[in-house]
């Protein structure tokens, strides 16, 4: 799972709101004022190659994720849980919009249910956990 870039058929939506990079500045100059680059989610999930983004703000614990919220934009979701993590990200259907290695069109981890929006996220075996010790990762 490098989280390189990857030919794939139709669109990419990891072209910008979570390309790879390696300071917050690849992330201004491709989403604009506020773009971070995340390597990982809560010291938990690797974000291989990094992701762009920005942190935006959720109504309330009980809401896991806001459409076109205004931190986002339109045609952007911010997601997360309130407190811990909040950012935006752009919503997929299929793997193949995900178009770099180790990123998966997926719910969110541990708190998304069957019917919500997907996003291209890390797959959810690749933590950090897991990199430092192979014996924390989880049996295929």
């Amino acid at each position: 799972m490098s989280g390189a870039p990857t030919p794939g058929m139709g669109p990419n939506v990891m072209e910008e709101w979570g390309a790879p990079c390696s300071v917050d500045q690849d992330c201004v100059d491709l989403i604009g004022e506020g773009g971070v680059c995340l390597h990982d989610v809560l010291n938990i999930y690797y974000l291989p190659m990094g992701y762009c983004t920005k942190f935006c703000v959720l109504p309330d614990a009980m809401t896991k994720f806001v459409p076109d919220d205004p931190s986002c934009g339109v045609g952007r979701i911010c997601l997360g849980a309130m407190g811990f993590f909040e950012a935006c990200a752009v919503p997929c259907t299929d793997d193949a919009e995900c178009q770099r290695d180790g990123y998966t069109c997926q719910i969110l981890p541990q708190i998304g249910i069957e019917g919500e929006p997907k996003f291209c996220l890390m797959q959810p075996s690749c933590t950090i956990p897991c990199i430092m010790d192979e014996s924390m990762c989880p049996s295929p």
